[in-house]
């Protein structure tokens, strides 16, 4: 680990874990981000892996992880079904190398939020429902959870065709642009992510490429300038997911 890690705890079941929590010990599973990021002010570390459930259930259009499974598992156990040839996609752009796909847990990676995870954002516009532990258990969606409580397992449903878009300087770097679609009642529900602090969601119907313009302008005020893009170019590319998604190239 790293020099301020005083402790690492593995608790005997989810309460005791949540009363460590409390107490100031952030969670471990995977470890992938914590390591990299090596946080000074973090002292106890809460091994959680041994308490969640790795298995991964497959019905009809609908896929159950456990949030001890890693992103890796989950990926064997759908490539190739051509149900879920979207979702395998999402999770190769969401984390490109194999070895931190084997390490990297889906309550994780759920957790972790990242504006830029083409796989967060397919979990959001599948609508994706939590099994979280607060001190007893509980049931939320992925779009509605406020980050309080341990992930333990994640479902799934594909039911409605989800579309996905990412521009990134390359294949195996984080997105710059990540948007994700799917059917709706009032038109498409949009996901728009990438280099942003927050993610951006609504339901539009795109009719038009005027329409796809009046939409592109309002959601680039949310992306930063800088030397890679300035605002007419974050437009410019978001206009264009816009339009390949909508069907209008």
């Amino acid at each position: 680990m790293w020099t301020s890690i005083q402790s690492i705890h593995t608790p005997a079941s989810l309460d005791e874990a949540w009363e460590r929590h409390h107490s100031g010990g952030v969670f471990l599973c995977g470890g992938s981000y914590l390591v990299a990021d090596a946080d000074p002010m973090i002292t106890e570390l809460i091994h959680l892996t041994p308490l969640l459930d790795h298995t991964i259930a497959i019905d009809a259009r609908t896929v159950t992880i456990g949030a001890g499974a890693t992103l890796g598992d989950l990926h064997r156990s759908v490539k190739g079904d051509p149900t879920f040839a979207d979702l395998a996609t999402n999770i190769i752009h969401a984390c490109s190398s194999v070895n931190i796909r084997n390490q990297r847990t889906l309550g994780g990676e759920l957790a972790q939020g990242r504006t830029d995870s083409d796989f967060f954002l397919f979990c959001l516009a599948a609508d994706a429902q939590l099994s979280v532990w607060t001190g007893t258990p509980g049931t939320v969606s992925l779009r509605q959870w406020d980050g309080n409580g341990i992930i333990t397992s994640v479902s799934l449903s594909v039911e409605n065709p989800i579309k996905s878009y990412r521009l990134a300087i390359l294949p195996s770097t984080p997105p710059l642009l990540v948007v994700t679609v799917r059917p709706a009642p009032g038109g498409q529900e949009w996901f728009i992510g990438g280099a942003v602090s927050e993610i951006w969601q609504d339901v539009h119907e795109i009719t038009s490429r005027e329409e796809a313009d009046t939409l592109a302008r309002e959601v680039a005020e949310r992306f930063p300038e800088s030397p890679i893009a300035n605002r007419e170019t974050w437009i410019v590319w978001i206009q264009q997911a816009l339009l390949e998604l909508g069907g209008w190239e």
